[in-house]
């Protein structure tokens, strides 16, 4: 299991404003973000 990148750290104050759904929309983009340059 890889550590979360420090950027999520820094966005995770900033979260409470925003609706889960961006939340979730947008950890599922880095994740596979980082599944497809792993596979690259």
């Amino acid at each position: 299991w890889a550590p979360t990148p420090p950027h999520s750290w820094f966005f995770l104050p900033r979260v409470e404003g925003f609706p889960r759904y961006i939340v979730i929309i947008v950890s599922l983009r880095l994740l596979l973000a980082r599944i497809s340059t792993l596979l690259i």
